[in-house]
C-alpha cells in the first residue's frame, strides 16, 4: 500500500486533497512546487511538506523503475513521454542513465531542493519514514496512524 492510499483512507472523508503521483497515465511524473503554486490560490495558508531522498538513491530508484517497466512498453499502459524514457533506458548501466535523464534536468542538485524550489517545506527524511511517521502525522495534525507496515525501501533479500 503507498502513502498516498492509506492517507486517502483518512483525508478524502475530510474533503481535503492529497497530491500524488504515478507512472501510469495520466500522472507520469512528480510536479514541482513553482508549478503547484500556480493552481493554489492560498498557497501560503498551506501545509507544505516533502519526503526527500539523497540524490544518487533517488537516481538509483528511477532507473529500477524504468528497468521494471520496460516489459510494458508499447501495451497502452504507461504515459506516452514516460514511455519514451523507458524505451532509452533499456541496456543503459545507471551511469548512462544518470547523464541522459538526471544531470541535464537537475545537475548536481539535490532531488529536494529542486522538487520544492527553494520554496519553505517541512522536510521529511525517506530514509527514516518509520522514524519520521509520527512527527509527520503531528505536522499534519492528524492522529498517529499505524502504517501498513515497516518501510522496507527496495532492498531484496
Amino acid at each position: 500500500m503507498s502513502m498516498t492510499a492509506a492517507l486517502a483512507n483518512y483525508f478524502v472523508p475530510r474533503g481535503d486533497v492529497i497530491i500524488g503521483t504515478s507512472n501510469q497515465k495520466p500522472y507520469h511524473r512528480h510536479v514541482r512546487a513553482s508549478h503547484l503554486r500556480a493552481w493554489i490560490p492560498d498557497w501560503h495558508s498551506i501545509k507544505k511538506l516533502a519526503w526527500s531522498r539523497p540524490r544518487d538513491e533517488v537516481v538509483e530508484s528511477d532507473f529500477r523503475l524504468h528497468i521494471a517497466n520496460q516489459h510494458r512498453i508499447g501495451k497502452g499502459i504507461l504515459d506516452p513521454r514516460f514511455e519514451a524514457t523507458v524505451a532509452k533506458s533499456i541496456g543503459e548501466t545507471l551511469q548512462e542513465f544518470d547523464q541522459r535523464r538526471w544531470k541535464p534536468w537537475i545537475g548536481d542538485r539535490q532531488p529536494f531542493e529542486f522538487w520544492t524550489d527553494d520554496h519553505e517545506f517541512e522536510r521529511f527524511k525517506f530514509h527514516d519514514f518509520d522514524a519520521e511517521w509520527a512527527r509527520f502525522c503531528e505536522f499534519i495534525e492528524i492522529e498517529a496512524l499505524a502504517l501498513p507496515h515497516l518501510s522496507t525501501g527496495n532492498r531484496r533479500p
